[in-house]
């Protein structure tokens, strides 16, 4: 759904790599904001 696969998501929510902004957006869109393009990339997207 959001054109990752699981392996890279994995070490996106683990900690070792860090979400695009595209792929933030997509996960938080995906997810109906239960995980939110703010707690993946705070740089990027500070919380409101």
């Amino acid at each position: 759904k959001v054109g990752s696969t699981p392996g890279y998501l994995r070490l996106v929510f683990n900690g070792y790599k860090k979400a695009s902004f595209v792929l933030a957006k997509k996960i938080e869109q995906c997810t109906s904001g239960a995980i939110t393009k703010s707690d993946l990339r705070p740089d990027i997207y500070p919380k409101d």
